[in-house]
């Protein structure tokens, strides 16, 4: 099941309402862009790696 991070009042409401339409389940998970969660799942591992411009970003 797919997690979904943010709230309807920011770009994540364009994901939740395309998964809504598509049917597919899902956990909505209301967060603010800057809190700490967001920053922190956004610094994951395989996040960082796939992304070398995050790896720049990480280091500052």
């Amino acid at each position: 099941m797919y997690k979904l991070i943010g709230t309807v009042k920011t770009r994540a409401a364009r994901a939740i309402w395309r998964v809504e339409e598509l049917g597919v389940p899902f956990e909505p998970i209301a967060a603010p862009p800057q809190s700490d969660e967001v920053v922190a799942r956004n610094a994951c591992p395989e996040l960082v790696r796939a992304k070398p411009a995050c790896q720049r970003a990480m280091a500052r």
